[in-house]
């Protein structure tokens, strides 16, 4: 039954992402870590100090968004294409070892070890995979749980 507030009837319905859970942050890092060997100009040196500007600017923007952004970048200089880079496995050999040390971190295979038909499958499982392991609850979400809960005002949660 759903509670009760001034006489009306009240529940809520949560998103999941976001919301209850801090997904993104986790995604975003995911995401960094799959793109990074196809941007255009990256020092394998300064890679880290890239990776929290990358996740602070891309936050909130879908995996196919992004790997379009990378594949223009890419074309705009000649560049072959991501898919075409991993048919070959013509990775640079040097950002690929930072790269799976990072990944590693993330309980995620090295990326010449990994069998996907392509880099969006590949993205879809890993962030998946890193989700459900990394997701925090998001700031409040617990109390405002509780609060709810104290309250007899029944709460669901829905997600994509």
């Amino acid at each position: 039954t759903a509670g009760k507030k001034e006489g009306k009837t009240v529940c809520v319905l949560f998103d999941f992402d976001g919301t209850i859970g801090n997904t993104n942050k986790a995604a975003m890092e995911v995401a960094f870590w799959e793109l990074a060997p196809y941007f255009v100009r990256i020092d394998p040196g300064r890679i880290e100090e890239k990776k929290t500007v990358w996740v602070r600017k891309k936050a909130g923007h879908s995996f196919e968004y992004l790997m379009e952004e990378v594949e223009k970048a890419r074309e705009r200089v000649g560049l072959p294409s991501i898919e075409d880079v991993r048919r070959a496995g013509s990775h640079n050999r040097k950002l690929l070892r930072k790269i799976d040390k990072a990944r590693a971190r993330l309980r995620l295979w090295p990326l010449e070890d990994t069998k996907f038909s392509s880099l969006l499958e590949q993205a879809k499982d890993e962030m998946n995979s890193v989700t459900r392991v990394l997701t925090t609850p998001t700031d409040g979400i617990e109390t405002l749980l509780m609060n709810l809960q104290d309250d007899h005002i029944p709460f669901s949660i829905a997600s994509t």
